[in-house]
C-alpha cells in the first residue's frame, strides 16, 4: 500500500499530502508533530510534516542499521551495507554465469574465456566499479579492526583483471568435480577416491548437491546437472 501510494505521488496523479497515505500511516502521522518513519519493502520512508502542513514533503532515507554477518561476527552500519551489497552482486553474477553456460556456451568453458564473455556485458561493466569500491572499503575496515598501522593501505582496483580474479574465486566456491556422486556417504566415497575438503564444505555432511557448476577432468566448467536436467528442457530467458 505504501509503495503504491508513493508511485501515484511520483507520477503526479495525487498530491503528496497526508491524504495520500494509507489509513494506518495517516493515523500515525496525525499523532505526531514532527515525523513518522514507515517501513516498506526494505526501505524507510520518512514523511516530514508539521502541525500546519502534515504532508509537506517526501524523502527516502536509508534503512535502519540492520546487522550483517561478516566472517564470524555480526556488524552494522557501513561494513554491513558493503558486505550485503557484495553478497547481492555475487548472487546476481552467479545467476548470469549459470545462465550463460546453459544458453550461450557450446559446451564446457575455460574460466578465462567464461570471465571474458561475462565482462562483455555492459551491465556487469557498469556494476563492477561500484562493487570494487565496496570491496576496497570493506577490506580497509577489516584491516583497521586488526589494529596493524604498519600495514600499507589497500589500493582500489576496479579493472578487468580484478573482476576476473573475483569471478574465479566466486566460481570456485560453487563448483565441484563432476565425477563425485551425491547422496552417498563420504566414508564410502573416500574408499574409492580422495574427496577435497572444499567439496565437503559445499555439499555438507549429507553430500547434498548444492553446487552450481561442475569441473571437468580437462579443467573446464559446465552447469551442474545432478538430476539429469538438460539445457533443452529449460526456458530460454534473459537474466
Amino acid at each position: 500500500a505504501i509503495k503504491s501510494s508513493r508511485n501515484l505521488i511520483l507520477s503526479g496523479k495525487i498530491e503528496p499530502g497526508v491524504n495520500a497515505l494509507p489509513w494506518r500511516e495517516k493515523r500515525l502521522a496525525e499523532r505526531s508533530s514532527r515525523s513518522a518513519i514507515l517501513w516498506s519493502g526494505g526501505s524507510v520512508l520518512l514523511h516530514h510534516f508539521n502541525q500546519k502542513n502534515l504532508g509537506s514533503f517526501w524523502s527516502i532515507r536509508h534503512r535502519w542499521d540492520e546487522q550483517w554477518k561478516i566472517g564470524n561476527s555480526w556488524q552494522c552500519s557501513q561494513p554491513a551495507y558493503d558486505a550485503e551489497f557484495i553478497d547481492a552482486f555475487s548472487w546476481w553474477l552467479s545467476e548470469k554465469a549459470e545462465w550463460f553456460l546453459e544458453h550461450r556456451a557450446r559446451g564446457p568453458m575455460a574460466i578465462d574465456a567464461w570471465a571474458a564473455a561475462l565482462w562483455s556485458d555492459s551491465r556487469i561493466q557498469a556494476a563492477w566499479p561500484v562493487v570494487a569500491e565496496a570491496i576496497h572499503r570493506l577490506e580497509s575496515w577489516r584491516g583497521e579492526q586488526k589494529a596493524s598501522p604498519a600495514a600499507e593501505p589497500l589500493l582500489l582496483n576496479d579493472g578487468t583483471g580484478a573482476f576476473a580474479r573475483f569471478f574465479k574465486a566466486l566460481v570456485k566456491d560453487q563448483a565441484v568435480p563432476e565425477n563425485i556422486s551425491f547422496a552417498v556417504p563420504w566414508e564410502e566415497l573416500e574408499k574409492k577416491m580422495k574427496i577435497p575438503a572444499y567439496v565437503k564444505r559445499i555439499r555438507g555432511k549429507l553430500n547434498v548437491p548444492r553446487e552450481r557448476f561442475w569441473l571437468t577432468a580437462q579443467g573446464l566448467y559446465r552447469q551442474a546437472q545432478p538430476f539429469g536436467v538438460t539445457a533443452s528442457k529449460s526456458r530460454r530467458v534473459s537474466r
